[in-house]
């Protein structure tokens, strides 16, 4: 196993992050031994503190654009932060953002959050007043969880902190099962099957505010194929649209999206249609164990991040985890574009914090 230069402060140091994170995961790369593959580096990202924090990378394998890595240049952060696949040989994550606004610089506020600005400062003062809007509207709609979470807000990445250092984080105040614990036996890197349904699908009749329904329909297609009787889109006309559509009346959704409390208990309602015992997960403060535990217990996780753009709310479905070289879980994204539908893999320390989980057990 290769070890990772977490203290890496230039960017022939980062190349060599990011290229034995390539080596040790040539499988999920699928790169062969007979594979030639090569980094190409896009641009620099900056944190809030105007100091380089990440590079961004493409990976050509056989002269082929297939995937990406997200490197940090900062001994706070873990050493990779993201990596993962592209379908239809496209960049189908930062590289086209990335080559917008190059008078700017690029800031790397967590995971798809990239905004473009000249110094830290202006983006907070930006950012503050985008967060104070928000909350608003989220009274306005009498969405009183999620004005709650959005006060809670952190601005971009949040450093490892020391053990000594480390507190435990406020827990939301809805919870039917609480399962976080580390599993004895922790088997992994492990993925469940999962096909990515798209939010944008053709006769969705809320695209911009289903990510949520499109992560439970994930949810209930995947239980579908290991033998539960679920409502599946085959239910609704062989149509993951209609499946969408009627999981956004069940989820109680608005065009303001959808919040962790209504996204359990509708997919709740919905698993319970045809068969009873269907009980959510929930947590306000997931751990990398719990994690590991649903994933284990073959249940994919929904989680939700409050975003200053874009969706309010964003869904993606969390269906495996990956311990070498780091702590990582992968995930499908509804949204991101129609070919949008690999595995990619997000750091657990820079997502922990900004989340909120749920998923079904019986």
């Amino acid at each position: 196993m290769f070890n990772f230069n977490t203290e890496a402060s230039g960017k022939d140091s980062i190349d060599s992050n990011a290229e034995n994170l390539v080596e040790l995961k040539k499988e999920k790369f699928n790169i062969t031994n007979d594979d030639s593959y090569n980094l190409v580096h896009i641009r620099e990202l900056y944190g809030l503190d105007d100091t380089v924090i990440a590079h961004y990378y493409n990976i050509y394998v056989n002269k082929k654009l297939t995937g990406f890595v997200l490197a940090a240049n900062d001994e706070r952060l873990d050493a990779i932060l993201e990596f993962g696949n592209f379908d239809e040989n496209i960049d189908t994550k930062y590289g086209e953002i990335l080559e917008k606004n190059t008078n700017q610089k690029a800031f790397y506020l967590g995971l798809d959050e990239i905004e473009f600005s000249d110094s830290g400062e202006s983006l907070k003062a930006k950012l503050n007043d985008r967060l104070n809007g928000m909350v608003k509207k989220a009274q306005e709609a009498k969405d009183f969880e999620g004005a709650r979470e959005l006060q809670r807000y952190k601005f971009g990445l949040q450093y490892k902190q020391k053990q000594d250092q480390i507190q435990t984080n406020e827990v939301s105040t809805f919870s039917e099962n609480t399962l976080d614990i580390t599993p004895l036996g922790v088997i992994g890197p492990k993925e469940l099957p999962i096909t990515r349904v798209w939010q944008r699908l053709t006769n969705v009749a809320n695209p911009d505010s289903s990510c949520g329904p499109a992560t439970g329909a994930m949810i209930t297609n995947y239980y579908k194929t290991q033998g539960y009787s679920v409502r599946d889109y085959n239910y609704y006309s062989y149509s993951n649209a209609n499946l969408i559509n009627h999981l956004y009346f069940d989820m109680n959704s608005s065009l303001w999206g959808t919040n962790a409390y209504s996204f359990a208990n509708g997919l709740k309602l919905h698993l319970n249609h045809d068969m009873t015992g269907w009980n959510y997960n929930s947590s306000g403060a997931p751990t990398f164990g719990g994690i590991q535990t649903a994933i284990n217990g073959n249940n994919p996780v929904g989680a939700v991040w409050l975003l200053l753009s874009g969706e309010n709310y964003h869904w993606r479905l969390i269906h495996g985890y990956d311990t070498e070289g780091g702590n990582y879980v992968g995930y499908k994204d509804p949204d991101g574009g129609q070919y949008n539908t690999s595995t990619n893999y997000v750091s657990w320390t820079s997502i922990s914090d900004k989340i909120n989980t749920v998923y079904m057990s019986r």
